[in-house]
């Protein structure tokens, strides 16, 4: 057995998560569209760890979707 044998690496899902931002993902923000979702590319290449994910040999992190401020004031 190798070290390599104690690498690990989660794939990136095929669907975003819930709360994940799915729309006008920001390239200002590293932010690029896969698998119907934003990801944020990090500068780390892979192996990404057990709490990055894997893609194409980089490491991303999902997108948070943006929240909502309120629309309107209550007196």
């Amino acid at each position: 057995m190798t070290n390599d044998a104690l690498l690990f690496a989660l794939d990136l899902p095929p669907r975003p998560f819930e709360g994940q931002k799915t729309r006008k993902c920001d390239p200002d923000q590293g932010e690029v569209f896969i698998n119907g979702g934003c990801w944020v590319e990090l500068k780390k290449e892979a192996p990404c760890g057990d709490k990055l994910y894997e893609h194409k040999g980089k490491c991303f992190r999902p997108a948070a979707k943006p929240t909502e401020s309120p629309r309107s004031i209550s007196r």
